[in-house]
């Protein structure tokens, strides 16, 4: 568990835009909200930016693929950098999508052992990322997580053509998750 200098404590967090920008769903998702599929009060929801003057991202609602590209097993994004190269643009040929961030299967090996550093200097509590599947929440918890972040794994499955109904189905993986914890022990 987390506390903020706020009060306000968390577990489980999604990534910017994994439910929207305003943390309750994309309009295919409000289906299952309303249903309880997906529960986003179990979540707290982190922005990707914030800046002091307004800015516009790259994210059209009529072509979401020119800034969000579905690679194996995650995503590549630049939300953030309109009319710009992003400054993560060398990954644009090994993995895929025109540059950006890279989340999910792609990003665990990176980002996981960044957790297991920074959680081995106990100076801050760790937030650990790239939840593909409920093992990974135990996996992070051994290597020192206090929270646990999910954000590709809302995402359709690779590529969306062979498994659509995965638009569907992913969003509701953290819910379960989440759920699960109180009948199944991930924490050992």
């Amino acid at each position: 568990m987390i506390k903020l200098s706020n009060g306000h404590e968390f577990r489980y967090m999604v990534a910017s835009g994994a439910l929207a920008f305003d943390g309750l769903g994309w309009w295919w998702e409000r289906p299952l909200v309303r249903f309880g599929l997906v529960k986003p009060e179990l979540f707290t929801v982190v922005l990707k930016t914030l800046t002091r003057q307004p800015r516009k991202g790259n994210l059209r609602w009529w072509k979401p693929w020119d800034c969000v590209a579905l690679i194996k097993d995650g995503a590549v994004n630049k939300v953030a950098f309109p009319d710009k190269r992003s400054p993560l643009h060398r990954l644009e040929k090994r993995v895929g999508g025109g540059g950006g961030g890279v989340s999910g299967k792609p990003a665990q090996r990176f980002n996981w052992e960044a957790v297991d550093k920074l959680a081995e200097q106990g100076v801050l509590p760790v937030i650990g990322p790239s939840i593909m599947q409920y093992e990974d929440i135990g996996k992070m918890r051994r290597l020192g997580a206090k929270a646990y972040s999910f954000g590709a794994i809302h995402l359709p499955s690779y590529p969306i053509w062979l498994k659509p109904w995965t638009i569907f189905t992913n969003p509701c993986k953290p819910t379960q998750f989440v759920e699960r914890k109180g009948t199944t022990t991930y924490e050992n």
